[in-house]
């Protein structure tokens, strides 16, 4: 008899331990949803990202979209999430930079809480971007640059510029463009290249040196315009 009251109050105190506990919903950090055009047809192939409002430590999260459009991307913790979707190929832009400007501002938020499982949410892509492929030789050589940065400047408002350090294979280089015309600047990397050990660099180091832009024609490439859904090829010679 002894032996089950002291049963009965390990259980009642184990149970009275165990009460201030909440369960956490099943599915609560995962952004569910689907990528459409403006059409509303489904958008296989995207890449779709969530962006936090606090510091991120690691990776941005993102996913793909099936193709159904549909996708799910896994977060690490309970915030509000700017959900944006990007096509490369199919020519749509992330709206989440604002060098492209309002018209591709399709966002959604996503609103994460641990205690429960949030609803679906759509993003809308497009209408698709202009498209500018460059083949960029060297003025003197005429040979094809390898590596560079290239740095693109909106004109008008909103003002916003865009700029990444990339290889260039075989010359080639293609970037999505704004509705509006934009300002072009290109940089290559003079000097040896600095050896890094323990984060620290070591060793005699270069410089990024502006380069002048012509065209094929030889004439400055300083302004550019795509039209909507156009596709323009230049061959740039810098010097």
């Amino acid at each position: 008899m002894k032996a089950s009251a002291k049963l009965l109050g390990l259980c009642v105190s184990l149970a009275l331990f165990a009460w201030p506990v909440k369960a956490q919903v099943s599915g609560w950090n995962i952004i569910r949803g689907m990528v459409v055009d403006q059409a509303g047809l489904a958008v296989d192939d995207a890449e779709v990202c969530a962006w936090g409002t606090g510091p991120m430590a690691g990776r941005l999260p993102c996913s793909g979209s099936g193709h159904n459009g549909r996708f799910s991307i896994p977060v690490s913790r309970a915030d509000t999430y700017t959900v944006s979707a990007k096509h490369f190929a199919k020519g749509y832009p992330d709206g989440h930079f604002s060098f492209y400007g309002k018209l591709w501002g399709h966002l959604v938020k996503a609103v994460i809480q641990e205690n429960s499982t949030p609803g679906p949410v759509k993003v809308v892509v497009g209408p698709k971007s202009g498209r500018l492929v460059l083949t960029i030789l060297d003025g003197d050589t005429r040979l094809p640059i390898k590596t560079g940065s290239v740095t693109l400047c909106r004109v008008g408002e909103p003002k916003s510029c865009w700029g990444i350090s990339t290889s260039f294979p075989k010359g080639r280089y293609e970037v999505l463009t704004p509705e509006v015309p934009f300002t072009i600047k290109f940089e290559t990397w003079y000097g040896p290249i600095p050896e890094y050990h323990g984060g620290v660099s070591s060793g005699p180091s270069g410089r990024w040196v502006i380069r002048n832009a012509f065209d094929d024609k030889a004439r400055p490439l300083e302004t550019v315009q795509v039209d909507l859904g156009q596709r323009k090829e230049v061959t740039v010679r810098l010097k």
